[in-house]
């Protein structure tokens, strides 16, 4: 259910056919321009052919398209997990980030209220 600002009424929408906007990701490991690390912007899209996040970064008035392991989500954010070969029983779960451990590279993210997973 999404509730529209502008107006006092409610939609029911399938989560495929929304587009969440992030503000608040973070730049992260990205060798060709170190001075883009630890960055922040606003996540636009993700470009499923590409593999690829759309960052609008605060600082610069422009876009780049960026890895997703280039690219830190904020507590918070929906994802839909995919790609996983250790566990491929979690591909096409919905969940939700609740920590980032930067050392290891890897999300926290709650699947269910009594289950999470740390994943890359």
């Amino acid at each position: 259910v999404v509730d529209l600002e502008e107006q006092s009424e409610q939609v029911s929408l399938k989560p495929d056919n929304m587009q969440q906007m992030v503000p608040g990701v973070v730049l992260r490991a990205i060798d060709s321009d170190d001075s883009l690390n630890g960055q922040s912007g606003t996540l636009l899209r993700f470009d499923a052919a590409k593999d690829r996040y759309t960052v609008r970064l605060n600082a610069m008035p422009h876009s780049l398209s960026l890895r997703p392991e280039n690219v830190v989500l904020p507590n918070g954010t929906c994802v839909t997990i995919r790609g996983l070969q250790a566990k491929p029983q979690l591909n096409g779960q919905r969940g939700t980030v609740t920590a980032f451990d930067r050392q290891a590279g890897r999300y926290v993210i709650q699947t269910s209220p009594s289950e999470s997973a740390k994943l890359k």
